[in-house]
């Protein structure tokens, strides 16, 4: 099941570039100011996405890739797999089967996005 998204903070992530891992970013949770990560830095399919503390670890680094418009799908340096929903939990899957998600920019040079499902 998918949800409409809040307005608060835990819905809202900024894109943080790095400076070591060819382009990727960092995204942060604006409620927490935690990476979003895959859990236990997984690369089989459906492995889920959370919260970690933002150290630089491949599993917390991240590429847009196949923008279109205002869409993206969100790709993993580490596991090579793009961010998806399964009902309503963030996981990993290979791309070709990912969704793509909204990408609103609020500011910069550190955007702001708020993440709405794909179409």
């Amino acid at each position: 099941m998918q949800r409409a998204c809040g307005r608060g903070e835990a819905f809202r992530w900024r894109l943080r570039p790095t400076t070591s891992s060819g382009g990727a970013l960092q995204v942060l949770n604006v409620a927490t100011g935690k990476c979003l990560s895959v859990v236990g830095a997984g690369t089989v399919d459906n492995a889920r996405a959370g919260l970690y503390a933002c150290d630089g670890h491949p599993a917390r680094l991240w590429r847009l890739r196949d923008s279109t418009g205002e869409t993206a799908r969100v790709w993993n340096v580490h596991s090579r797999k793009c961010l998806t929903l399964a009902g309503d939990v963030a996981v990993q899957r290979r791309c070709g089967a990912a969704q793509r998600w909204t990408v609103d920019v609020v500011s910069l040079p550190l955007p702001i996005f708020g993440v709405r499902a794909g179409r």
